[in-house]
């Protein structure tokens, strides 16, 4: 997330907007870029940022952006003097702290690009206790891509998400679940992949069954065409239950039929269904042609031309076609041998 600024916003009241909170005056200008915020119990802020001239400070006017990337502020905005500051790296393209997240032990993890003085170049991760100082025992996996996202499951494992491979020792591309240590947690296996570019992932959402739901760039998760927005299973699979439709057209007319029965002519989602191998669950394409003239099959339907029954959803997804019309008859209560194929019935 990029921001510009950095604002609170308290409740005034449930029915109406809220309202700056002018006791938080974050010693900031307005051309900080903002990468990713942490928000301790105690009302303290770690603050990750990239490019951008200068952070204020009122003992020392300022602190340029070439310097830090990692500061905590006070619960009223102000620089907290006892935090220590995260240099990042000054290599072209390749200077910021691009997220942060808390651990239960008050210490954090923080990902970029950074140089710690007197010791080493870091890209990828590095663990800061709670007062800012980089704790060298801790050496996450660091792939070739920058990661965008980082996410602490209840169980201390950490998911990490980015461009292409994020961790080594691992082949997920895109996104990685660590152990505590830093290390690959090996229970975890994703496919993703772009057909016309690098997989990006920019975020990740868990929610409380253990799934997730992620998003970026990407075209395909396990196979299945899944651009932008996808939610996988708990080790990383994907859940073909979820089925976003971001890319629906708002002019596309397309009608629910009965409860999870929707009847669409998009091409949008043609292409999903073409594409995706293998096929989605509970998808049916269908061509052909048929056509009333006006008010038709309204006038059929009140002569009890049509046999009408309730919608059963394994006769759409689970029968075979060529045998659904004689199931649905016989589920009406009728031998599909005895009727009378003429006018009055279809």
């Amino acid at each position: 997330m990029f921001c510009v600024a950095l604002t609170f916003l308290v409740p005034v009241a449930q029915s109406s907007a809220q309202s700056l909170d002018s006791s938080f005056v974050p010693e900031l200008t307005s051309d900080v870029v903002i990468n990713s915020m942490a928000v301790q119990p105690d009302g303290k802020v770690i603050v990750a940022f990239g490019l951008g001239p200068h952070f204020l400070n009122a003992e020392t006017n300022f602190i340029r952006a070439n310097e830090v990337s990692l500061v905590r502020l006070d619960a009223n905005g102000s620089l907290d003097p006892t935090f220590a500051r995260v240099p990042h790296a000054s290599t072209p393209f390749r200077r910021s702290a691009s997220a942060v997240v808390l651990l239960t032990d008050g210490s954090a993890i923080v990902a970029g690009d950074f140089f710690v003085p007197g010791t080493f170049w870091h890209t990828g991760m590095v663990k800061v206790s709670s007062n800012g100082v980089v704790e060298q025992s801790y050496h996450g996996a660091v792939g070739n891509g920058q990661i965008r996202d980082m996410l602490l499951q209840p169980d201390g494992k950490l998911l990490v998400c980015g461009f292409n491979q994020v961790a080594s020792g691992s082949t997920n591309v895109g996104i990685v679940r660590l152990q505590p240590d830093g290390t690959v947690d090996p229970s975890f296996g994703s496919s993703i992949s772009h057909e016309n570019d690098l997989v990006r992932i920019d975020t990740i959402c868990l929610q409380p069954d253990g799934k997730l739901v992620i998003g970026g760039s990407f075209t395909h998760v396990d196979s299945i065409y899944l651009p932008h927005l996808a939610r996988l299973n708990a080790n990383g699979s994907l859940d073909g239950s979820f089925q976003p439709m971001l890319q629906e057209p708002a002019d596309v007319e397309h009608r629910q039929l009965g409860a999870g029965l929707y009847l669409s002519a998009s091409p949008v989602l043609l292409r999903r269904a073409l594409m995706a191998r293998p096929l989605a669950k509970r998808t049916v394409v269908l061509a052909g042609y048929a056509g009333w003239g006006p008010g038709q099959l309204d006038q059929e339907l009140e002569q009890s031309s049509w046999l009408i029954m309730p919608v059963e959803l394994d006769l759409i997804f689970e029968i075979p076609a060529a045998a659904s019309w004689e199931t649905a008859i016989r589920r009406l209560g009728a031998d599909p041998h005895l009727l009378h194929m003429g006018q009055g019935v279809h």
